[in-house]
């Protein structure tokens, strides 16, 4: 997931939440910073499981916002 670059977060809460997260939310920093969310263990890549936590992690950055 690509950061916007002019996007408007409260960054302060960033590290709370890839903590949360136990390592499987990482962010990109540099030209085209991003966040990227890999299970440590993947045993089944249930894909409706993977997009659920695309919208948790998703909703959480809203809540970011300025």
């Amino acid at each position: 997931m690509a950061m916007y670059p002019k996007a408007r977060l409260k960054t302060e809460k960033m590290p709370e939440i890839i903590a949360e997260y136990g390592g499987s939310l990482k962010m990109q920093m540099g030209d085209k910073p991003g966040l990227f969310y890999q299970e440590k263990i993947a045993k089944n890549r249930d894909s409706k499981k993977m997009m659920e936590k695309a919208e948790e992690i998703l909703k959480k950055l809203g809540q970011m916002a300025e």
